[in-house]
């Protein structure tokens, strides 16, 4: 798979993963702490698509590296942090 479109696709994972972060750490009570995990989450959805006009080729990173395997360990934390929440409430 090339570089680019696994972060993309992490991306999508990201924002999904937010977006319910966001509704099992506050409850779904709508307040800033909603409000700005939400909005985070649903940029971060949004981000691919607009990649998406480019070509595969254009787009960055071209080979798997430092950013890639970073964002992979965030990706983990934050489904660490999710399930967390889960079993906790």
């Amino acid at each position: 798979m090339h570089p680019a479109r696994f972060v993309d696709l992490l991306f999508v994972y990201a924002g999904v993963v937010l977006v319910l972060q966001a509704g099992f750490f506050n409850g779904w009570e709508l307040g800033p702490g909603l409000l700005s995990q939400a909005v985070t989450g649903v940029a971060a959805l949004l981000f691919p698509v607009v990649r998406a006009r480019q070509p595969v080729e254009e787009r960055t990173p071209s080979r798997y590296g430092p950013f890639v395997y970073v964002f992979v360990g965030l990706c983990l934390l934050l489904t660490t942090l999710l399930v967390v929440a889960v079993v906790s409430s």
